[in-house]
């Protein structure tokens, strides 16, 4: 029997995942065709089997195939297409205010509190709009107190609306895309006067009385526990409130190698199960345990997953024990991988934008290393000693799931923790006593409260332990870039190596030295591109002077016509690329200091002359007409193309985020009048290459 016999979702759920993504990238065939192709399909598969007895399994199994690849792209276009009707054919942008429902449990941020609203009703012009879209409500800390605003709640807002805006530098994170996965497209910054509650309680009620619960358990935890941070590590471990984590104890725990503690998961699932089976341990053997304990498992777990809110992570943990407790219901033996493969079609068939989820992916490829590479690894040394034996089963989980991860966390972020086996030979045991302390702590807390001050010292002792971890040095090899193909290639040398082991065949050494040469000659092109590299990008940042990155070869250099006095967040704008581009860290930037008056500098990078005007100039100051490559403008310094044209030769233009929109736009419209060359980084970032063996290079690589 082979392998595919015995885990037939592995092969379907793989089969689905690629028409999702061949529909993500434009493949998108009619829904009436694709339904009708599938419909076909199928029959064909059906009676061919039937009526074909004596032919192979093989052509029918393959026409199946296909119609569950032209699934999973019907599937997706199904989904994409309720947010193309969101941010394409609705005006919400337009609206002077709107009805909505909140339909998440509240984050408290820093400045905002943040909720998910979903539209209901706008006003556009006298006009009603009613049209299914979502967004994100920031309700700003200020003077007015605040609503308390929870989910269910109906409220009025004033204002309007806005569109997420794209990612603006290469490379750079785009939130608009992470947050249109999760079919939100819309965001709106508001103060307190301008919400008004209409009606509460309006949402599921069942989610209502599930945050209501969680909400309770919150308050319950902050009451038990005195330090804010500990605080912030407890609800993030038991409830998957992460909003109130500060950035250094998640770049701590990112730098050890123990984020996956904080995000609710596989781990905290297993230990709620492990608990269950514990309590119910003294029950007879019959026929009461068999059922009464997975159907209370199942239970539990999945009132579980709506505590922390149906996280993708969560979900995929409590499908998979969900459909590994039903098989041993059915005294079936459990095949873990083909149980893992269901739990991932199940879901992407409710959403196949949880694909894309990092979270999603990350989780599902932990527990597939941990289910195939731990029992290779544990078996290697067997430990008489059950401490010893006890830290060993820790050392080769935590290696098999960082075998199974690091690719993908090395392509997202960039960086490897160096001492994760150190980190989680002490964060998993402390999560463990976390969650029976935490949930101890819910339950038990009025009657008694010395497990609320055991839970704060074992929190306490954890994150002391990361934030040491952290500190070793070396403990974080960060500026990593792989690119995606080189990512799909370190995957196909994983399972290639551990299939040559496993079968000792001499295909997958031949697998193996192809995905080598592979790789070799991708990052050997990688370098030869930025070997001949001469380059300047034109930043589209927040700061209120532009910046610019002057790259040649190897060695690039920030500079801007003035100083910058929040460089460290402009960091975040400039990094992606610098990365991407096998470059250094960026530095503080260079001031340029070539004067012209008091209205104008410039700078010279490889004969191109660069001209900023950041104040309005006399045209009685100027004595003769200057001469430039590209003139940046800022601040409106400049009243039209037609009094810069009469005063500067110029070849293009670049308008910086100081001006104004309306500005922006008067130019853009001026500048298409005239043929002029302008570029507005409010709209995206401007790249200007300078090597003239860029185009031969493109030709070989």
């Amino acid at each position: 029997m082979s392998f595919w016999t015995n885990h037939p979702f592995l092969r379907i759920t793989f089969v689905f995942i690629l028409g999702v993504i061949a529909a993500r990238f434009g493949f998108s065939p009619s829904e009436n065709i694709c339904l009708w192709l599938v419909l076909i399909l199928f029959i064909a598969a059906f009676l061919g089997k039937i009526l074909f007895k004596k032919s192979s399994n093989l052509i029918w199994g393959n026409l199946l195939l296909i119609s569950i690849f032209l699934l999973g792209t019907l599937r997706y276009e199904q989904v994409d297409l309720f947010d193309s009707k969101a941010t394409s054919y609705t005006q919400w942008p337009q609206c002077q205010a709107y009805i909505g429902t909140i339909t998440s449990y509240p984050k408290n941020k820093e400045k905002y509190h943040v909720y998910q609203v979903d539209l209901d009703l706008g006003l556009v012009d006298s006009v009603y709009l009613k049209s299914p879209a979502r967004l994100l409500l920031y309700e700003k800390k200020d003077s007015i107190p605040s609503l308390n605003l929870n989910y269910g709640d109906k409220i009025l807002i004033t204002g309007s609306p806005s569109l997420m805006l794209n990612a603006k530098n290469p490379y750079e994170f785009d939130f608009s895309k992470y947050m249109a996965d999760q079919h939100i497209h819309f965001q709106h910054f508001v103060s307190s006067s301008q919400i008004k509650l209409l009606k509460k309680d309006q949402g599921n009620q069942l989610m209502y009385a599930v945050y209501r619960v969680r909400s309770h358990f919150e308050k319950t935890i902050k009451s038990q526990i005195r330090g804010t941070n500990e605080q912030a590590i407890v609800l993030a471990l038991l409830l998957g409130i992460k909003d109130q984590l500060d950035p250094e104890t998640k770049e701590a725990f990112a730098a050890a190698g123990a984020m996956h503690v904080l995000a609710v998961s596989g781990l905290h699932v297993s230990i709620i199960y492990f608990l269950l089976t514990w309590l119910f341990r003294g029950l007879p053997p019959g026929d009461l345990k068999r059922f009464l304990i997975p159907t209370i498992s199942i239970a539990t777990l999945w009132l579980y997953a709506l505590l922390t809110g149906f996280s993708p992570s969560i979900l995929r943990a409590v499908s998979m024990f969900s459909i590994i407790i039903f098989a041993q219901i059915l005294n079936r033996r459990g095949q873990i991988f083909n149980s893992l493969a269901f739990a991932a079609f199940v879901l992407l068939w409710l959403d196949p934008y949880y694909l894309f989820n990092i979270g999603f992916q990350l989780s599902f490829l932990a527990v597939a290393g941990i289910v195939y590479i731990y029992p290779k690894i544990y078996s290697l040394w067997d430990i008489d000693n059950w401490v010893g034996d006890y830290f060993w089963k820790l050392i080769c989980v935590s290696i098999a799931a960082q075998v199974s991860t690091f690719p993908l966390s090395l392509f997202y972020f960039n960086q490897f923790p160096t001492y994760f086996l150190i980190a989680n030979l002490v964060v998993i045991p402390a999560a463990f006593a976390v969650m029976i302390l935490g949930i101890s702590t819910l339950v038990l807390s009025p009657i008694i409260t010395c497990i609320g001050w055991l839970l704060e010292k074992v929190v306490l002792f954890m994150s002391w332990t990361v934030r040491q971890v952290e500190l070793l040095d070396g403990s974080v090899i960060d500026w990593i870039y792989i690119s995606e193909f080189q990512t799909i290639l370190i995957y196909i040398f994983i399972v290639a190596f551990f299939a040559m082991m496993k079968y000792r065949k001499a295909t997958y050494a031949w697998v193996i030295c192809i995905v080598v040469v592979a790789f070799s000659l991708d990052r050997v092109s990688s370098i030869l591109h930025q070997f001949k590299a001469k380059q300047l990008i034109f930043y589209s940042t927040t700061s209120h002077v532009p910046l610019i990155d002057r790259i040649q070869s190897f060695e690039a250099g920030l500079m801007s016509p003035d100083s910058l006095s929040d460089f460290r967040k402009q960091v975040n704008h400039v990094a992606p690329f610098r990365i991407h581009r096998l470059l250094p860290k960026p530095q503080s930037p260079q001031i340029i200091n070539m004067q012209l008056g008091d209205f104008a500098k410039m700078e010279v990078f490889e004969g191109k002359k660069l001209l900023f005007f950041s104040q309005p100039f006399n045209e009685e100051e100027i004595k003769f007409r200057l001469r430039a490559d590209i003139v940046i403008i800022s601040n409106q310094s400049i009243q039209s193309l037609a009094d810069l044209d009469e005063n500067v030769d110029f070849q293009e233009v670049i308008l910086d985020n100081t001006n104004g929109y309306n500005y922006c736009n008067k130019f853009e419209a001026e500048a298409k009048e005239m043929g002029v060359n302008l570029y507005n980084l409010r709209n995206q970032a401007h790249l200007i290459s300078l090597s003239r063996n860029e185009k031969l290079l493109n030709l070989f690589f």
